[in-house]
């Protein structure tokens, strides 16, 4: 519960920005985290390449570790969306 509270006191001043940001800097922001997301992706799917298993879908063969990077890139690239699609809007 502490750190749900402590997330979203981090959060909710972020949300509050979105309403006085400039596009640009909603752009930025957005294509910022894309990219660490996509950079986040690969290191997480790393095991795999190295097997070269290029064609596998879902974090289901990975170790518990690369499976939470994982998540954590598909998070980013989500919120990055979200701000691109923000500012196309």
């Amino acid at each position: 519960m502490p750190t749900i509270a402590i997330l979203a006191g981090m959060l909710l001043p972020v949300l509050s920005e979105l309403k006085t940001a400039s596009l640009e800097s909603l752009f930025w922001s957005g294509l910022g985290l894309g990219g660490l997301g996509i950079m986040i992706l690969f290191f997480a799917r790393l095991p795999l390449y190295r097997q070269r298993k290029f064609l596998t879908f879902g974090p289901k063969p990975l170790r518990s570790f690369h499976r939470k990077l994982y998540w954590l890139a598909y998070a980013l690239v989500i919120a990055a969306m979200f701000l691109l699609g923000t500012v196309w809007l």
